[in-house]
């Protein structure tokens, strides 16, 4: 299970954005809804804050979208997020 601060890094950083297209294929990589809607909200903040056109940022979000399972909170215990 992703967290928040792991989609944050898969956007602002190389490493953990080329793990996650190194194994995709062969891992399954869930994301619970929130994790991903957090991520929404708070890269255009962060970008602002490193005086950064955002909008590059969020296309990668969306772009790693394809590679992961976004998982609905409804189905998930309040402790695996």
């Amino acid at each position: 299970m992703l967290t928040f601060l792991f989609l944050i890094r898969a956007v602002l950083g190389n490493k953990v954005r080329q793990f996650l297209l190194d194994f995709h294929q062969s891992v399954d990589f869930f994301v619970p809804d929130v994790c991903f809607e957090d991520a929404e909200k708070y890269l255009p903040v962060i970008f602002k804050k490193r005086s950064v056109f955002s909008q590059m940022g969020l296309e990668v979000l969306f772009k790693l979208q394809c590679i992961l399972q976004i998982v609905d909170t409804k189905y998930l215990s309040r402790t695996c997020y």
